[in-house]
């Protein structure tokens, strides 16, 4: 049965890729409500996802933003690598941006 179904999986290849078959406004919803770390990270999911989170009108940087960019880094560090990543998110934003909410 394993082999049986992988082989069908295989032989229809990205017709099961269901994530990518969703609508902007569905898209759209998901990034709304997911922090913006993970929204980010939703560019590997396949290749038509990978400029979604980039071309995405509302950017939230947010305490809990912050928070999983501090890991151990001492206030001096985490100041500056805080200051690269908001930068590096804007400069590789594409379209407009509707809401920015930043929160240090």
């Amino acid at each position: 049965m394993g082999t049986e179904r992988r082989t069908r999986i295989d032989a229809e290849g990205c017709s099961l890729d269901r994530i990518s078959s969703l609508s902007d406004n569905v898209r759209d919803h998901i990034l709304v409500h997911i922090p913006t770390r993970d929204a980010a990270r939703t560019s590997i999911l396949s290749r038509k996802w990978r400029y979604i989170w980039a071309g995405h009108p509302n950017i939230v940087l947010n305490k809990q933003f912050s928070e999983d960019i501090r890991g151990n880094r001492s206030a001096i560090e985490f100041q500056q690598y805080h200051v690269k990543t908001v930068g590096k998110i804007l400069f590789q934003h594409l379209g407009p941006i509707l809401q920015f909410d930043l929160q240090v």
